[in-house]
């Protein structure tokens, strides 16, 4: 009985000293998570506008494939269309090359590190900014053509 006791002890001591030596995150590393965490909020909202960016693409292409009257405004917001599509793609490509481990939870960063990173993320999230900006614009101009804003 004597023995569990000291058992019991010993493993609420290492329980003890391995939460107290745990550090919290540091403020570099809490810069890069805020910022990571906009960044891929940003991108979730993006991926949904790229459902209506694919299917104004399908609804225009027949019209600009008949040669109808506004041919050229309906060739224009295809090409303003595939262009959005292409912007995200890259984007996402971009990212995953300069944060190939960004779900990689194993690894750790020095301060500076995380500074870094943040300065990356920070690029990343300028240019999907651009992205968004063009996405939007796109979808508004193809909507305005097809004479509906729920297409």
């Amino acid at each position: 009985m004597k023995a569990t006791v000291k058992k019991i002890g010993i493993i609420l001591w290492v329980a003890l000293m391995a939460t107290a030596c745990s550090n919290p995150p540091s403020k570099a590393e809490r810069d890069f998570n805020n910022i990571k965490e906009d960044v891929f909020v940003q991108h979730d909202e993006l991926m949904k506008d790229m459902s209506t960016v694919s299917r104004l693409i399908q609804q225009l292409k027949p019209k600009v494939d008949a040669g109808q009257n506004d041919t050229v405004d309906y060739k224009r917001a295809l090409e303003r269309l595939k262009k959005s599509h292409s912007m995200m793609m890259g984007w996402m490509h971009t990212f995953d090359k300069r944060f190939p481990d960004i779900n990689d939870e194993s690894k750790t960063y020095s301060d500076e590190e995380f500074k870094q990173r943040t300065e990356r993320m920070k690029g990343m999230q300028n240019i999907l900014s651009e992205v968004e900006d063009q996405v939007n614009r796109s979808i508004t101009y193809a909507q305005s053509l097809l004479g509906d804003g729920e297409n």
